[in-house]
């Protein structure tokens, strides 16, 4: 179930809209999608899934 139907609050960022947005990414890893999640742990991709 995606997370606003949850009604767990987010903020997506459009990396390629904003520089200021890819240079934060990427200090974090190299895929999407990236999720930062409020205690600093960082998931990296799709859960499950390799490339």
């Amino acid at each position: 179930v995606a997370w606003k139907e949850q009604g767990i609050e987010f903020e997506e960022r459009m990396v390629e809209e904003h520089q200021r947005f890819m240079d934060e990414a990427r200090e974090y890893g190299e895929s999407v999608p990236l999720i930062i999640y409020p205690d600093g742990r960082v998931e990296e991709g799709f859960e499950g899934e390799w490339g």
